[in-house]
């Protein structure tokens, strides 16, 4: 990754097979990893198990389908992993939105509760937001420093501002973008 993770051309190429290759999919479980503050939602589909790895920050920013195995003892058993797993898992994946020039997503997902994973892949590191079917902070990866928007848990999440489309440049990626970003 360069020093500033996947841009957002880059983002939106993951994007578009994240479409394709998560579709109706189902979340088996969630953990997030001890380092950094990455989240993996490891989820059932029909072509077999994905590893979907959320790497909100810095370098590293990044939104793939991962082959990696990560051990047991890397992974968080906190009260916040509980809550994310009593909100997601069992929960179908049903899309993801993608503003061209934007370096964030949004992961949509629907089951006995409508859940959005909001995922911001910039800034030193980064974020990811679970939020209710009324756009209401349940989880972060992290509480930001002082800024424009309060993202706090109970709030409304407002999204990032919106920096527009920027000059088409050169993916370093090729197709299949997760796996290639993922080796990377």
């Amino acid at each position: 990754m360069s020093a500033g993770g996947l841009s957002a051309e880059e983002l939106g190429a993951i994007v578009g097979e994240l479409r394709s290759t998560l579709e109706t999919a189902t979340v088996r479980d969630v953990a997030r990893l001890s380092l950094h503050d990455d989240l993996l939602v490891f989820l059932d589909t029909e072509h077999g198990r994905r590893t979907l790895h959320v790497a909100p920050g810095g370098a590293r920013a990044r939104l793939c389908t991962t082959r990696r195995r990560f051990p047991g003892a890397s992974m968080l058993r906190t009260a916040q992993v509980e809550r994310l797993r009593g909100r997601l898992v069992g929960a179908t994946f049903e899309g993801v939105l993608h503003d061209d020039g934007e370096r964030s997503c949004v992961l949509q997902f629907s089951g006995e509760q409508v859940s959005t994973l909001a995922v911001e892949l910039f800034g030193t590191r980064g974020l990811w937001c679970l939020l209710d079917e009324q756009q209401v902070i349940l989880e972060l990866s992290r509480l930001p420093g002082a800024g424009r928007r309060q993202l706090l848990p109970g709030a409304r999440y407002s999204p990032p501002p919106r920096r527009g489309a920027a000059p088409a440049g050169t993916s370093r990626f090729l197709s299949p973008v997760c796996e290639n970003v993922d080796q990377h």
